[in-house]
């Protein structure tokens, strides 16, 4: 699998995340993955957690080829389910397991291989990506099975699943996010990070509701599909009025974009005397005496910082200057 045809699969991938409940995402995720790394049935968490003394909680499973009865027996089982602690407690890796080797021979596991041999579980490729502490939130995890005993999962399939898997695992992850997003009540306040996917030339793929809205935010008149030039000329990360963006190039032809509100502005060397003396109290043409400079210098000063932070009269500037989210060079 080239390159190419990595940019193809996360595309498609990313670009139906809008357009399907999570049933029909799921089917539509697997089926693609099916296409480029053979495998008989599996399964996507998308949201999970560990306890030490009851094993792996399933907050949130899609199944693909495999009955949903498998989710009814696999509770019954009482015994530790080894395979699933060694994806989960180890995460970040591929890992390719047969079930046959890779559970010790006594009679404690006799449930876990029977459930393996009812549902022709033989090899077992996973992967995880944690949260945070397992117990509080969470992971996300990913385990493909092959049938027949003959075919297991080769070394080169697995750098593969380490480069898709966690894509698989994220773009299940955003579609939950973008239902929940359109199933609750509409939120003013955006979320700390947003997400956004689209391809070398700006089209986008897929964004969160939020993503959207941020851009909005930055440039009143934008218009999807097409990203801002701007964001495509600035490099790895944009600084704007209203956001800040993180861009990441996921393969030859696919961008990843994070995005979230400004935290903070960098005020430039002439910026900062007039903003530290505006909240002092003092007026333009104070100011503009005591720095030598003209008052229409010192308003033309002000309402460009206005607009590049996105506030609107002297209550929000000073509100910006006691919460210290103004930097730059002390005066």
């Amino acid at each position: 699998m080239d390159a190419e045809d990595i940019s193809t699969f996360l595309l498609k991938l990313y670009e139906k995340i809008q357009q399907q409940n999570e049933e029909d995402y799921a089917e539509y995720s697997c089926t693609l993955l099916q296409r480029v790394l053979p495998f008989d049935s599996g399964y996507v968490i998308h949201s999970g957690r560990y306890s030490l003394s009851l094993g792996p909680l399933y907050d949130g499973i899609s199944l693909f080829r495999q009955p949903p009865e498998k989710l009814k027996d696999y509770a019954g089982v009482k015994q530790a389910d080894l395979l699933a602690q060694r994806i989960i407690t180890v995460p970040q890796v591929v890992h390719r397991l047969d079930v046959r080797d890779s559970l010790p021979k006594h009679n404690e596991y006799d449930d876990i291989r029977r459930l393996a041999k009812t549902y022709d579980v033989n090899h077992v490729l996973g992967m995880s990506l944690h949260k945070g502490a397992l117990d509080a939130e969470g992971f996300l995890g990913i385990s493909l099975a092959r049938h027949s005993q003959k075919y297991s999962f080769t070394a080169q399939e697995g750098r593969l699943a380490a480069y898709l898997a966690p894509h698989m695992m994220q773009a299940q992850a955003m579609h939950r996010r973008w239902q929940h997003a359109n199933s609750a009540p509409v939120m003013t306040a955006a979320p700390p990070e947003a997400r956004l996917i689209a391809n070398t030339a700006g089209c986008i793929a897929h964004a969160d509701p939020a993503a959207l809205s941020l851009l909005r935010r930055e440039w009143k008149q934008w218009d999807p599909p097409i990203l801002p030039l701007e964001l495509l000329l600035y490099g790895d990360i944009y600084r704007g009025r209203c956001i800040e963006v993180q861009l990441k190039v996921i393969s030859k032809k696919v961008l990843m974009l994070a995005l979230r509100p400004c935290q903070s502005f960098r005020l430039t060397a002439a910026q900062w005397p007039i903003v530290q003396r505006v909240a002092q109290g003092m007026s333009h043409k104070k100011i503009a005496k005591e720095l030598n400079l003209s008052d229409f210098t010192v308003r033309n000063h002000l309402s460009r910082i206005y607009k590049q932070v996105g506030i609107h009269n002297k209550a929000e500037l000073l509100n910006w200057w006691h919460q210290g989210r103004f930097t730059g060079t002390r005066v």
